[in-house]
């Protein structure tokens, strides 16, 4: 539905609402929207996480997900840098 809506507006989805949401991997959805990744990216982003961070059985380690998480978005990066849209998960 994103995808479809950015397309239509023809504007990067951070740029169509002041904040964001979400909750598991919702919330790093969210996360890669404040990075201003476009649709198609959180898509395959969303696919890759799932092959290389959820393998085996509940509960998942946490160093994978870790890991994942400071290649895509940086080794230093703090949601207290994002400031625009605002951000709120659980």
């Amino acid at each position: 539905m994103l995808i479809a809506l950015e397309r239509e507006a023809g504007r990067p989805t951070r740029e169509l609402f002041d904040w964001v949401a979400g909750t598991s991997t919702g919330g790093i959805m969210a996360l890669a929207i404040v990075h201003g990744k476009s649709m198609e990216y959180l898509q395959c982003l969303y696919f890759r996480m799932k092959e290389q961070v959820f393998r085996g059985s509940r509960p998942y380690e946490s160093a994978p997900l870790e890991d994942f998480l400071k290649k895509e978005f940086g080794e230093n990066t703090k949601m207290a840098d994002v400031r625009y849209p605002r951000y709120y998960f659980k």
